[in-house]
C-alpha cells in the first residue's frame, strides 16, 4: 500500500511466483532524521557521516549502535539493543496498518527533531518517498522543481528569502551533486537563500560532503546529513522483507 500511495517502488520480492512491489526508502529517510538529535561527537555540525572511515572499519555505522548518544558503541547493552528496536520498530510498519497510535509510538520511543516546514528538492521517486515520510510526521512541505504542477509544489525562480524564512528542513531528493554526473544544484537553487541553524539532507551520498551540504555548514551553521545512512537502511528493510512472510 505504501508503494502504491507515493508512486514508487524499489524493492521486489517473489512469492509463489508473483511479484510484489515495496517501497523501503520512505521508512529509511524517516528513521534515519534521528541522527541529527544523536551524533554528540560532531556538535557543530551533527554529521557523523562528514568523518567517515576516519576511526577504522567498524565505526562507519557508529550512530546506529550508539543508542545513548555518548559517542561510543556498545554492542552487548543497550546501545545494540537500540539498533535492533529502531530496526525492528520500523520494519512492522510493512505489516501492520499505520494507526494514529502507532505514530504517537514511534515519535515518544524515538527522537526526531521538532521540523514544522520541509522543502523538498525535486519530485521524482525518491522525493515522493520523502514526502511520505514528512506525512507520516506531521511535517508540512512544498516540492521545489523547474516545472511545478500544483499547489504542493514551487518553482525554483519563486523561492525567496521570504518562502525560506519559514523553512527548518530543506532536503535534496535530486542527483545534483553527484560525482562525476556533471550537474550542481546550485545551477537552479541559490544557497544563499538557505536560512541560518536550519537541518539540510541531501540524499546523494557520494560525495559524502556534497556542494549544498558543505555551504551550509560552513556559511550557514546549518546542521547536515548526507543520504549513506538512508541508503543503508533500506537495504536493511529490504532484507526484512525478503526474509519475513509479509
Amino acid at each position: 500500500d505504501d508503494a502504491k500511495s507515493i508512486g514508487a517502488v524499489n524493492c521486489v520480492k517473489v512469492v509463489e511466483n508473483k511479484l510484489y512491489g515495496y517501497n523501503t526508502d520512505w521508512i529509511a529517510f524517516m528513521m534515519s532524521l534521528q541522527s541529527f538529535n544523536y551524533n554528540k561527537k560532531s556538535s557543530d555540525n551533527f554529521n557523523y557521516l562528514a568523518d567517515v572511515n576516519v576511526n577504522g572499519y567498524g565505526n562507519d555505522f557508529n550512530y546506529l549502535a550508539d543508542g545513548n548518544g555518548d559517542g561510543d558503541c556498545n554492542v552487548n547493552g543497550n546501545d545494540f539493543n537500540y539498533l535492533v528496536d529502531v530496526i525492528g520498530f520500523a520494519s512492522s510498519f510493512f505489516s501492520e496498518n499505520i494507526s494514529e497510535n502507532k505514530i504517537n509510538t514511534l515519535k515518544s520511543k524515538l527522537l526526531f527533531p521538532n521540523f514544522k516546514n520541509a522543502l523538498i528538492r525535486g519530485k521524482g521517486g525518491a522525493a515522493k518517498a520523502v514526502a511520505n515520510a514528512l506525512k507520516t510526521l506531521n511535517v508540512d512541505f512544498k516540492f521545489a522543481s523547474r516545472t511545478p504542477n500544483n499547489s504542493q509544489e514551487i518553482s525554483y525562480k519563486d523561492i525567496d528569502n521570504e518562502f525560506t524564512e519559514n523553512v527548518d528542513l530543506i532536503i535534496n531528493a535530486t542527483p545534483c551533486g553527484t560525482d562525476g554526473l556533471g550537474l550542481d544544484l546550485d545551477d537552479v537553487f541559490d544557497f544563499n537563500l538557505i536560512p541560518e541553524n536550519i537541518y539540510l539532507y541531501d540524499l546523494v551520498y557520494n560525495p559524502i560532503l556534497t556542494p549544498f551540504l558543505l555551504f551550509g555548514r560552513d556559511n550557514k551553521r546549518c546542521k547536515i546529513k548526507n543520504g549513506y545512512e538512508m541508503l543503508s537502511l533500506q537495504a536493511f528493510y529490504s532484507w526484512f522483507l525478503w526474509s519475513s512472510d509479509c
